[in-house]
């Protein structure tokens, strides 16, 4: 509704004492009428009230009208893939080492995640004797991040466990045998955990050379400080028993 701007009043004087006016509202006209001037003032108060009450009324619907509310932005979601830009850290992988599913090599550590694409992760290792699911923590940085864009860019699909024993099992080579790894190394990070059963934890050959491998506890164990832990299994820990030598991961997945 729009506001009515064209407002005016006109007003004769008679010789008797009485006035002849005309009230001209909106482009119509409300009529005349004889009055005399005592009368004349308190309708002339009492139209402006009016007057004063409708365009203030009208303003405020017009005003309204006006408002269009905006949606709350919603926050994307996290995409691990490294055929995305930017990378997390180092720089962009070459077009040769793409897709990992395949060729499961990369020259370089992917880099850290930011800790807020850390917090609350889980992944679930698909296997033919079942699903195992793990929590990852996120205080292990490196070791997480690692896991996590190897995972979700198809590293560990088709990959075997390759070393069963009565503790642990581990596997995440691509050779099978316990002698390869991604192509590059990085480094260890504290262990401020207990190694007990359901710990997953990065394997190496010594100090600084974690990559790909990672093994499960399947019993409480007395190990040295020396692999870093980045998560635990918190379900399908009788599908971590029943694994041997040469299951497959057929696919790991980020959640």
């Amino acid at each position: 509704m729009g506001i009515v701007d064209d407002f005016r009043i006109f007003v004769w004087v008679k010789n008797n004492g009485y006035f002849l006016s005309e009230i001209n509202f909106g482009g119509i006209q409300w009529g005349r009428m004889f009055t005399n001037q005592k009368v004349l003032g308190v309708l002339l108060i009492i139209f402006l009230l009016g007057a004063g009450v409708y365009f203030t009324v009208s303003r405020f619907k017009q005003d309204v009208g006006t408002v269009v509310a905006s949606p709350s932005p919603s926050p994307s979601d996290l995409d691990f893939l490294l055929t995305k830009t930017p990378v997390p850290a180092n720089g962009q992988p070459q077009s040769a080492e793409l897709p990992l599913a395949k060729n499961k090599k990369l020259s370089q550590f992917p880099g850290n995640l930011q800790p807020q694409q850390l917090q609350n992760k889980k992944a679930l290792i698909q296997t033919a004797k079942g699903i195992i699911q793990l929590q990852i923590y996120p205080e292990a940085t490196k070791a997480a991040s690692n896991f996590i864009l190897l995972s979700a860019n198809g590293f560990y699909d088709g990959l075997t466990f390759h070393r069963v024993e009565d503790w642990v099992v581990q596997g995440g080579d691509p050779n099978g045998n316990g002698t390869g790894g991604p192509g590059y190394q990085f480094p260890d990070e504290p262990v401020t955990r207990p190694y007990v059963k359901g710990t997953v934890a990065m394997a190496n050959s010594g100090p600084n050379t974690n990559g790909s491998q990672f093994f499960i506890l399947k019993k409480d164990t007395s190990l040295p400080p020396n692999y870093t832990i980045f998560g635990a299994v918190t379900g399908g820990m009788e599908v971590v028993e029943k694994i041997t030598i040469g299951d497959v991961m057929q696919k790991v997945v980020i959640q």
